[in-house]
């Protein structure tokens, strides 16, 4: 398996599915999972290979620069992330070659070199990064956009200290031609499965699997009656997330006894300070920071209502499934698969991305109503209990069977 990051360095989402996958693949004894990921916070030297296992599993890391995840930079193609890719599969002859994501931080040249030693190839799409540079499919303007042909008018063109300039056309051009070596793509959303199929890949080659839960690491929230009650945000602070719809919802609602917690970090942290202190939101607003893995469960604990206001379409949110294991009733913009897991009206609320009224009455409803925070909670909860980890192992599973038999 190739992920830009792997535990213990996990920034979203996908690095804790790739991670719960591999460990359930191994655990249910349908395959031995090695995995190949960089880290730019390795204490040794730019190139060097460091081996480690997590949970079990083995983990070798190339240390690299953090200039790698820039999205300005040319994230998307390093010699020496090839490099280190091409021996590993000359040492470790892989049957399958099963890649997360890699469209920062690595480097689309582990889809050519995979298939050059024989390796059927298997790509998890966990973004939009494939179609939009910025992985969010908002342009310059914060606008939605799906004219993934017509990039140009974000980015002309990626120029650097050493004279090299790099069009954005070419970039889209070599991930298109890499992505051709893909044997299957396994989408966790149906969403973003017709978002490729609307970009022209071949529909033959693509499986809906869900990402996977385990109920089991999360309690049910315990429902006692409180004064105070708990919204909660998690995840990377940047605008395509939404954030400041929620606190423009959060600034309408006439009522002390709310308080939103935001949970992670991101670039546009400082703004949303900033932000909150001249719309004199900092009696309402927490931000908690970035908190631990083994540390989260307590955050869902202490939360009431979830929400996820994101205004670019979201794949299939791992912090939705969470919260749902949880008990926690969910809201969530409709956009991406994030209707795909919020039924509106029964575990949660949908609302219009940017729709900051939608949301203030979404949340009202909510805060208002007790009996019904708990009947929508219990509901999510029963929906994400037949989504276990175990089941996407076995998906997965006959997925890697059904690719190894295929001409």
């Amino acid at each position: 398996m190739v992920s830009n990051y792997y535990p213990p360095n996990v920034l979203g989402g996908a690095e804790i599915i790739c991670s719960k996958q591999a460990e359930s693949l191994l655990e249910e004894e349908l395959a031995k999972p090695i995995i190949f990921t960089v880290n730019p916070y390795n204490e040794t030297p730019v190139n060097n290979i460091v081996y480690y296992e997590h949970n079990g599993i083995p983990v070798i890391s190339l240390s690299v620069p953090i200039s790698n995840y820039y999205t300005n930079n040319i994230s998307f193609f390093h010699s020496k992330v090839n490099e280190a890719f091409d021996k590993l599969c000359y040492i470790f002859k892989p049957n399958i070659v099963h890649v997360h994501n890699i469209t920062n931080g690595m480097s689309f040249g582990i889809l050519e070199i995979a298939k050059s030693h024989g390796a059927k190839l298997i790509q998890t799409v966990h973004d939009t990064g494939y179609l939009c540079y910025k992985g969010t499919c908002l342009d310059n303007d914060g606008n939605y956009c799906e004219e993934f042909y017509n990039c140009e008018k974000c980015v002309e063109a990626f120029y650097f200290d050493n004279n090299i300039c790099v069009p954005i056309g070419m970039r889209k051009n070599y991930v298109r031609k890499m992505l051709e070596n893909v044997d299957g793509f396994i989408f966790p959303s149906q969403d973003m499965m017709n978002r490729f199929i609307k970009f022209g890949f071949n529909k033959q080659k693509m499986k809906d699997i869900y990402n996977g839960i385990d109920v089991n690491d999360f309690e049910v929230k315990q429902k006692y009656k409180t004064d105070i009650v708990n919204i909660t945000f998690i995840g990377y602070l940047g605008k395509h997330k939404g954030i400041y719809t929620l606190l423009d919802a959060i600034s309408l609602i006439d009522n002390n006894n709310i308080h939103l917690r935001i949970v992670g970090d991101g670039g546009e942290k400082d703004n949303l300070l900033s932000y909150c202190s001249k719309n004199n939101l900092e009696s309402k607003v927490n931000f908690l920071g970035r908190v631990e893995r083994n540390k989260i469960g307590e955050v869902y604990k202490e939360t009431d209502i979830f929400v996820m206001p994101s205004i670019c379409p979201e794949n299939s949110p791992v912090t939705i499934a969470e919260a749902m294991a949880s008990g926690i009733c969910v809201i969530g913009s409709n956009i991406g698969g994030i209707p795909e897991l919020i039924k509106d009206g029964e575990n949660g609320y949908l609302f219009g991305p940017g729709n900051v009224d939608e949301l203030k009455e979404r949340l009202i409803a909510l805060i208002n109503d007790d009996e019904l925070r708990v009947k929508m909670g219990k509901i999510g909860r029963e929906m994400i209990e037949n989504m276990s980890f175990q089941h996407t192992a076995q998906e997965i599973s006959n997925y890697y069977n059904n690719i190894s038999y295929s001409p």
